[in-house]
């Protein structure tokens, strides 16, 4: 029997950051940031992207890079590495939340804290975050939130 891992390499349909919530695309796989999605309970979550820019940051030093454009994939790059369920790897936070915290996406795919019944959470935080844009250790759990 093969065991299964807890990444896999994925097209991305559209411009997508490091350490950010995915969700899959209707283009077989492929995949799109999550957002905080219909009714703020965010997009059902795929996984997690990886941490790397998908370009060298390339350039003159203190001034502006050649090629990196910020992003972990884009439609014209290679595939990215998706984290899936039970992997631990990065999240960007979007806003401050405790340990232990059920996490779902805002927005632009970051994790804030899962907070009311029928949130679709996409990890778990193994460290505190105190603000937004920190990069935080989570383990990847999907599933709802429950009452």
């Amino acid at each position: 029997m093969a065991s299964e891992t807890t990444t896999c390499t994925r097209r991305c349909g559209g411009n997508i950051k490091p350490s950010r919530f995915v969700k899959a695309d209707t283009v077989a796989y492929s995949v799109l940031v999550a957002t905080d999605g219909s009714g703020s309970a965010g997009d059902v979550v795929f996984g997690v992207s990886q941490k790397q820019v998908w370009l060298p940051p390339l350039g003159i030093p203190g001034g502006t890079n050649a090629l990196d454009d910020g992003y972990a994939g884009t439609t014209a790059s290679p595939p990215i590495t998706v984290y899936k369920d039970g992997a631990e790897c990065y999240i960007l936070s979007g806003a401050a939340f405790s340990v232990n915290a059920n996490l779902k996406s805002d927005s632009d795919g970051r994790g804030i804290s899962a907070g009311t019944t029928a949130d679709n959470i996409g990890a778990v935080a193994l460290e505190a975050a105190t603000a937004a844009n920190q990069l935080i250790k989570c383990r990847v759990l999907l599933g709802t939130r429950a009452a």
